[in-house]
């Protein structure tokens, strides 16, 4: 029944306890925020170290600078006489590919007026072959075909009479070439290093077939 005397008084409600006390939805607890703040900071920790990882290895493959390979190969031998009396003599042509094998990530440009010497006991025994400057390009073999002239001619009458005679009564004769190589490494058009490759190869001739028998170099 109605209060007469405020016919119009609202009705009033009341709460559960568990509802009023349940914390809101809409509203994100103080351990949430910080849940999210440390996955954060996991994500970019993690980010930084992979990518220092990469630089690392970046800089000790694509940056690491070595000495390219510089040798002879593929040694032909025409023109060869020789005789062991009355004066023992020696007259050859060698044809020859020098190769300079570049294993970096960026070119190397060698200089001009490199020589090549050709030996025989340690004594010049022909011509200095000149190379001319060119370039090797990044992880790639440059070719440069060389003719060398021999001539006992070059050679001491002791050096002569000492080896000369005896290497060729054995029908086996050994020369040797000598080289050095001075160039720069360039890298990404920013870096160069200065490398200087050596080529030091012992040829074995085998003069009864006139063919060369081995090329070794170290």
């Amino acid at each position: 029944m109605e209060d007469p005397t405020n016919p119009l008084a609202p009705v009033k409600t009341y709460h559960r306890s568990d509802q009023e006390f349940a914390p809101s939805e809409s509203r994100s607890s103080p351990w949430s925020r910080e849940h999210r703040t440390s996955k954060c900071c996991v994500y970019i920790l993690l980010w930084a170290v992979i990518s220092a990882a990469i630089a690392l290895v970046f800089a000790l493959v694509v940056f690491r600078v070595e000495t390219p390979d510089f040798r002879l190969s593929d040694v032909t031998i025409k023109n060869l006489h020789y005789a062991t009396s009355p004066v023992p003599s020696l007259n050859a042509t060698l044809i020859a590919n020098v190769t300079v094998k570049n294993t970096n990530f960026g070119r190397y440009k060698f200089e001009n007026g490199t020589s090549v010497s050709v030996l025989y006991a340690g004594h010049p025994v022909g011509d200095r072959i000149v190379i001319n400057a060119g370039r090797a390009r990044a992880r790639d073999t440059k070719e440069v075909n060389v003719t060398m002239e021999v001539r006992s001619s070059w050679l001491g009458s002791d050096v002569v009479s000492r080896n000369l005679s005896s290497d060729l009564n054995s029908g086996t004769l050994q020369l040797s070439t000598y080289a050095k190589l001075r160039g720069r490494v360039h890298l990404m058009e920013m870096f160069k290093r200065r490398r200087t490759a050596e080529m030091n190869c012992t040829i074995t001739v085998d003069l009864p077939s006139e063919k060369v028998q081995n090329v070794r170099c170290s």
